[in-house]
């Protein structure tokens, strides 16, 4: 590998120095200069040459152009100040002396260099300066005006303000107002007389109050089951019809609900199944419970699943279809359901991706389609579900 014109030329420039032929070497630095002027090496190493010959002005200068190279170089420095101590500019000198002695404390050198430097000076009756705090003046007053006073600091009073103390008579107890207490449970909208009943007290703590907006609003909030066990998605609204209570069925799982057909009615309009992925997501938010998702999905038949997914299903989408429809098998064991949902198991394995999807889909996860598998007896479509 060649070595560059600028190198060859300061290795040159060395084997000189050493040999003390300094005007050679001084040639060999310049060449080095011309080929490479970015490099501070070599004006620095010609610096040191033309001091030896006591070319101090040139030897300056070159450490000027290193120093524009290199501002912190701590030898171009050196250097410079021991040009200018052989030009009897001693003041300048021992302040490049200093700018290196706070670089290197510890360097020998200079503090032999500052000390002739400090000698000579003090022979001359220079005294040795000293570093003296900055003033910074006030600034100039308006003609006429007097000075401005010094700013007072006030001292703003606080008053602590407390609540009543508690009072232990029951008169005052009843008339007394609570403190404010940020802390203090307060329900969001007022119960109704159905379920507190006129002279009901009103809820102290927010499970109360929860518990109260539960009971006023049968089937919402709480989940799919209530705390006695009954579903709350399925027969719910006919437990709440215009027909006598004697036709009531007794429990949801009696209530023959077959999956309905595609295309069925909401509210006397065709329900339009979706046509991409992105419609099919904001329709399966907005239905807030299992049973509404259930007739949404059974507008879209099973064998298009494939074209309306295509590759885009992800694993949470997938986890809420299993679940809805582990909660239809568990709340309607009936033949036609579960065919039905068999269809939409089948259809969901024949996405794109869909060895995909279920790697990235949790245990737990995967435990709700084995339990919609169980709860179908196994069969086809199973083993794509890597659940068997």
């Amino acid at each position: 590998m060649s070595v560059p014109k600028g190198q060859a030329e300061k290795d040159k420039g060395n084997a000189a120095f050493k040999a003390g032929d300094f005007p050679t070497a001084i040639g060999h630095y310049s060449a080095a200069i011309v080929a490479d002027p970015t490099n501070p090496t070599y004006p620095l190493n010609r610096a040191a040459a033309y001091l030896k010959l006591g070319k101090n002005e040139d030897a300056e200068r070159d450490c000027d152009k290193v120093l524009t190279l290199d501002r912190h170089n701590v030898k171009a420095t050196f250097r410079r100040g021991q040009a200018k101590a052989a030009l009897q500019r001693l003041a300048e000198a021992r302040a490049d002396f200093w700018k290196v002695l706070e670089i290197e404390p510890a360097n020998d050198a200079v503090k032999a260099e500052l000390k002739k430097i400090e000698d000579a000076l003090k022979a001359q009756g220079v005294p040795k300066p000293k570093k003296q705090p900055v003033d910074i003046p006030a600034p100039p007053l308006a003609s006429g005006s007097a000075p401005a006073a010094a700013p007072k600091r006030r001292r703003v009073p606080i008053e602590i303000v407390e609540g009543p103390a508690p009072s232990t008579s029951k008169a005052a107890s009843a008339t007394a107002k609570p403190a404010d207490n940020s802390i203090t449970p307060v329900s969001s909208r007022p119960l109704t007389d159905s379920v507190q009943g006129p002279s009901s007290p009103a809820p102290k703590t927010f499970q109360r109050a929860k518990e109260a907006r539960t009971a006023a609003r049968p089937g919402v909030g709480g989940g799919i089951f209530r705390p006695n066990g009954e579903h709350t998605i399925f027969g719910e609204k006919q437990k709440q019809t215009s027909s006598p209570p004697a036709a009531a069925p007794s429990s949801p799982h009696t209530t023959q609900t077959p999956a309905p057909a595609p295309g069925r009615k909401t509210n006397g309009a065709p329900r339009k199944p979706p046509k991409t992925l992105f419609e099919f997501s904001g329709e399966w938010e907005k239905q807030l419970s299992a049973e509404d998702r259930w007739d949404f999905l059974s507008g879209i038949s099973p064998t298009a699943l494939p074209s309306l997914f295509q590759s885009s299903l992800e694993a949470p989408l997938l986890t809420s279809i299993v679940d809805t429809l582990r909660d239809v098998l568990t709340a309607h064991p009936e033949e036609k359901t579960r065919e039905r949902v068999r269809e939409y198991m089948i259809g969901l394995s024949r996405v794109q991706r869909f060895s995909t999807v279920v790697l990235f889909m949790s245990v737990g996860e995967k435990q709700s389609a084995k339990e919609a598998w169980q709860l179908l007896g196994g069969g086809e479509g199973e083993k794509a579900w890597g659940v068997s």
